[in-house]
């Protein structure tokens, strides 16, 4: 299979690449020509396209000749202009999706987040068929964006698009080491981390999702479907434990319930709100982060034979090792 991977130099869509490569499919990568130094990774059979993803010309041509498409490419820095992350995130995504919908590409797997659905009370089990948020202006332009891809992308798939959609958790792997909990801050030797004890932190070593997204590609029967592909979870404290054990750091950990904080986050939000600016945290993001959910990954087990291979221990390992820098070619 032919496959055009979008973000290629990126977290994620660098190890796709690596992963459809070793499975021998033929891998055109897509990427930003801002970013040449990127490319090191990537093994040397890939073919490289450079352009940007804001421009519809660019990504005709990259697909141009390929069986499927995965769409992991994103703005996602936190700042910028909404016009930016609506042009590249649900630009992109709408013209992927019009591609598929033409039969110019054989199948769109759409790279999604697990950020995107509704969350109700703490305890609650999230299906693929849980309802999506409502894309509220409390919402950063990243996460706002990619929620919007998410629905063209589910909309498409319902139509009889071939659309697959995966919603990855918080990934992490060599170079990204995974957060201490949805939100946290460091205080001395202290870290207070906005959850309680029992709080499921949802991770996805990047591996793991990698070998999913190809799963996805060779399943006939994943046309129009939609896969988490989360980790096994683990209450904080226990993943904190084992953080502190495998990593070596030292730090006490305070947990703080973000219900407390929320109302008084509200009000801080407002100057911020003045100038046009993101605040660093906001009440939406801890009111998310009071809600623990489990994420079921029973279809993707089921229907794609997928398996959390790196397990958390492992990741962890993986993930605070070294990582090794390659020289650059004189």
């Amino acid at each position: 299979m032919r496959v055009l991977v979008t973000g290629a130099s990126g977290f994620l869509g660098s190890r796709v690449v690596c992963d459809l490569v070793e499975a021998g499919h033929e891998v055109r990568a897509f990427v930003r020509a801002a970013h040449p130094s990127r490319l090191e990774g990537l093994p040397s059979p890939v073919e490289i396209r450079r352009g940007d993803l804001r421009d519809r010309e660019d990504i005709e041509r990259a697909a141009d000749g390929v069986d499927a498409v995965v769409h992991a490419g994103a703005r996602v820095t936190t700042r910028g202009p909404w016009e930016e992350f609506e042009r590249t995130n649900v630009g992109s995504t709408r013209t992927f999706v019009e591609l598929a919908e033409a039969g110019r590409i054989g199948l769109l797997v759409h790279v999604s987040s697990l950020g995107v659905v509704a969350l109700r009370a703490g305890g609650d089990v999230v299906t693929e068929e849980n309802p999506l948020e409502d894309p509220a202006a409390d919402r950063g332009g990243y996460t706002r964006s990619k929620l919007l891809a998410d629905r063209l992308a589910v909309e498409a798939a319902r139509r009889g698009v071939p659309v697959s959609v995966v919603r990855p958790g918080i990934l992490y792997g060599p170079g990204r080491p995974p957060p201490l909990g949805r939100w946290s801050l460091g205080v001395r030797g202290t870290r207070v981390v906005f959850g309680t004890r029992r709080y499921l932190l949802p991770l996805s070593f990047v591996d793991n999702v990698a070998r999913g997204i190809r799963l996805v590609l060779e399943c006939p029967g994943a046309r129009g479907k939609i896969y988490h592909l989360v980790d096994p979870q683990v209450p904080l404290v226990d993943y904190l434990e084992l953080r502190r054990e495998v990593s070596g750091e030292r730090f006490r950990v305070r947990f703080l319930r973000p219900g407390f904080v929320v109302p008084f986050v509200r009000v801080a939000e407002f100057p911020f709100r003045v100038l046009s600016r993101r605040p660093p945290v906001s009440a939406h993001a801890l009111e998310r982060a009071s809600r623990s959910a489990v994420y079921d990954c029973r279809r993707a087990v089921r229907e794609l034979g997928w398996s959390p291979e790196t397990s958390l221990r492992e990741g962890l390992r993986l993930s605070f090792r070294p990582v090794e820098v390659r020289a650059s070619s004189p």
